[in-house]
C-alpha cells in the first residue's frame, strides 16, 4: 500500500510538471501571435497609407532592393481612368522624337516624322508643387532610380529633364495632377517609352494642349553639302600639322556631296586615327628617351670609372717617380726607370679612355635631350589631337541653338557642350513667345530637311487644370503662322549664319524665345527654357 501511494504522488507530480512547462508554452505562444498580429495592423496600416509611387514616402520607410520589374501597390486598385483609358502605343518611325506633356489635360503625346504615336495620360506636379513649363530635354536616364529628395521613393523607368529633381517615370496616376514636379506616366508607356527614347529628346511643357506642326520657312539653316573629297579640315582647323587630304573610309555616303553629319563623321574618324598615331608615337618617343637617357646614365659611369683609373694611374707614376729617384744602383735604377715608363704608358692609356669617355658623355647627353625634347613635342600633339579628337565626337551629335529675345544672343550646343554664342538683334520689340523648331527628317543626297515646330504659351496666360474640363488644342496655322512670324524677327550676320548651315541636320533644334537661359542650364543639360 506504501509503494502504491507512492507512485501514485510520483505520477501526479510528474503530471503537474508536464502540465506547467505547457502552460509556459502556451503563454510564449500567445504573447508571440499577439506581437505578430500588433506588427501586422501596424505593416498593413502604413502600407494602405502610403503609396510606393508617391515621391514622399514615411520618413521610417527603408527602401526596397532594386529589381527590374516595375512596383505595383497590391492593394490599390486600378483607377476607372486606367482601366477604361490604356495609353496608345505605336511603333516609332527612326530619327527624333519629341515629348509633348499637357498639365491642363493631363496627357502625354510623343511625335516622329510621320505625326503622333505615344497618347497616353499622365499625372503632374500638384499645387505647390506644380511642374515647370517650358522646354526641356532627356538627360539622364535609369531603369530604377531612387528619389535623392523624397527618402528614396522608387522612380522606376525615370527619364530625368532637370538635375534639380524633375522626371518622367512610372507611377501612380488618380486622374488629376498629385506628383511633386514630376510627370508620372502608366507601366505599359514607361516602359515603351524607356526603350524608345535617347539622351537629348525634346521634351516640351505646356500649360495648355499644343501640337507639333509641319513648319518651313526660307529663313530656316540649310546644310551645307560639301565635296567627297574636300580637305578635311572641320571645326578643328587649328592643328595644320596633322592635317590630311581624306576623310576615310565611308562606304555609306553619297557620291559627290557630303551633308553635315557625314562630314563630322569623316572628321571624327580621321581625328580618331591622328589621335592614336600620335599617341603611339609619343610613346614610341617616350620610350627611346627611356633609353637614350639610360645611355647617357652609362656614359656618365664610364666617364666616372676612367676619372678613376687615371687617377690611380697618377698615382703609380709619382710613386714609379720616388723609387727611380732612391735608386742608389745601376741595376736598380734600370730597375725603376721600366716601373716608370710602364706606369707613364697605363696614365696615357687612362686618359686616351678618359677623353673617349667624355666624348660618349657629351654626345649621349645631347641624344638624350634631342630624345627627351622629342617626346615633348609629340605628347603636346598627343595632348592636342585628343581633345580635337573629343571634340569631333560631340560635333557628330545634333547642334541645338537658343535665339534669346532677353539676351540678345544666340548660343549653340552639341552634346550639352557650349561651342559657341554670338551676339543677334530683333526686327521688332514685340514679344515673340516661345517656339522650338526640330528637324525630323534629313536627305542625305539633297540635304532637304523637314522641320516641325511646337509653341509654348507662357503659363500665366493658360487656365489652371480643372477636373473634366475640355481643353481646346492650339490652332495649327495660328501656330506656323506665329513661329513665323518670331522666326523672321531674328536678324542673324552671315557668318553666324554659315556656322549654323555648316552642322544643322537631323534632331538639331532651334528655339526662339523671349526668355533667356533658365536656371538649370549647365553642364550635361541642353537648353532648358522656363515658360514663366
Amino acid at each position: 500500500m506504501t509503494r502504491s501511494r507512492c507512485a501514485f504522488l510520483l505520477a501526479l507530480v510528474t503530471v503537474l510538471k508536464i502540465s506547467d512547462g505547457l502552460v509556459m508554452v502556451l503563454q510564449k505562444m500567445a504573447l508571440s501571435f499577439s506581437n505578430f498580429v500588433a506588427a501586422f495592423v501596424l505593416i498593413s496600416g502604413q502600407a494602405i497609407a502610403w503609396d510606393p509611387f508617391h515621391e514622399q514616402p514615411p520618413i521610417f520607410y527603408n527602401p526596397v532592393p532594386k529589381f527590374s520589374t516595375p512596383l505595383r501597390h497590391p492593394q490599390r486598385p486600378r483607377s476607372r481612368i486606367e482601366r477604361s483609358e490604356p495609353g496608345i502605343v505605336k511603333q516609332a518611325l527612326p530619327g527624333p522624337l519629341i515629348a509633348i506633356v499637357s498639365i491642363a489635360s493631363q496627357r502625354l503625346t510623343i511625335y516622329d516624322s510621320g505625326g503622333a504615336i505615344i497618347h497616353s495620360r499622365v499625372s503632374t506636379g500638384q499645387p505647390g508643387h506644380s511642374t515647370p513649363t517650358g522646354v526641356f530635354s532627356v538627360i539622364g536616364k535609369e531603369r530604377y532610380h531612387e528619389s535623392n529628395i523624397y527618402s528614396g521613393a522608387p522612380m522606376p523607368y525615370m527619364q530625368r529633364i532637370t538635375w534639380s529633381g524633375i522626371a518622367m517615370h512610372e507611377g501612380y496616376l488618380p486622374g488629376y495632377p498629385a506628383s511633386h514636379g514630376c510627370i508620372r506616366m502608366p507601366s505599359d508607356v514607361a516602359i515603351k517609352l524607356f526603350g524608345m527614347t535617347k539622351l537629348g529628346m525634346r521634351v516640351v511643357v505646356s500649360p495648355t494642349d499644343v501640337e507639333a506642326v509641319a513648319f518651313s520657312h526660307p529663313a530656316l539653316p540649310v546644310p551645307t553639302m560639301l565635296p567627297a573629297d574636300i580637305a578635311a579640315s572641320g571645326p578643328n582647323g587649328n592643328l595644320p600639322e596633322i592635317q590630311v587630304v581624306a576623310n576615310g573610309p565611308m562606304e555609306h555616303v553619297t557620291p559627290g556631296k557630303l551633308n553635315p553629319h557625314q562630314h563630322a563623321l569623316g572628321e571624327r574618324d580621321r581625328l580618331r586615327k591622328v589621335a592614336i598615331d600620335t599617341s603611339n608615337s609619343a610613346k614610341a618617343l617616350l620610350d627611346a628617351s627611356h633609353q637614350a637617357s639610360a645611355e647617357a646614365n652609362r656614359a656618365v659611369e664610364e666617364l666616372r670609372a676612367s676619372q678613376t683609373t687615371v687617377a690611380g694611374s697618377e698615382r703609380g707614376v709619382a710613386k714609379a717617380r720616388l723609387v727611380e729617384n732612391a735608386a742608389d744602383n745601376p741595376d736598380a735604377q734600370a730597375e725603376a726607370q721600366q716601373a716608370m715608363a710602364d706606369a707613364e704608358k697605363t696614365l696615357a692609356d687612362a686618359q686616351q679612355h678618359l677623353s673617349e669617355a667624355k666624348t660618349t658623355e657629351a654626345l649621349s647627353y645631347r641624344e638624350a635631350f634631342a630624345a627627351a625634347d622629342a617626346w615633348r613635342t609629340a605628347n603636346a600633339m598627343s595632348a592636342r589631337t585628343a581633345i580635337a579628337a573629343k571634340q569631333a565626337e560631340k560635333s557628330v551629335e545634333p547642334l541645338s541653338v537658343l535665339i534669346s529675345r532677353k539676351d540678345n544672343r544666340l548660343y549653340a550646343r552639341q552634346g550639352f557642350t557650349p561651342i559657341f554664342d554670338a551676339p543677334v538683334s530683333f526686327k521688332t520689340s514685340q514679344p515673340l513667345g516661345t517656339h522650338a523648331f526640330t528637324v525630323m527628317t534629313a536627305d542625305e543626297a539633297s540635304g532637304q530637311l523637314g522641320w516641325t515646330v511646337v509653341t509654348v504659351p507662357k503659363r500665366s496666360d493658360a487656365p489652371l487644370y480643372r477636373s473634366g474640363s475640355t481643353v481646346p488644342s492650339a490652332d495649327a496655322a495660328a501656330t506656323t503662322a506665329s513661329a513665323a512670324e518670331a522666326f523672321e524677327s531674328v536678324e542673324l550676320a552671315p557668318e553666324l549664319r554659315q556656322r549654323l548651315d555648316d552642322r544643322i541636320w537631323l534632331g538639331g533644334s532651334i528655339i526662339v524665345s523671349d526668355f533667356g537661359l533658365g536656371d538649370e542650364t549647365g553642364e550635361g543639360t541642353d537648353f532648358v527654357v522656363l515658360t514663366k
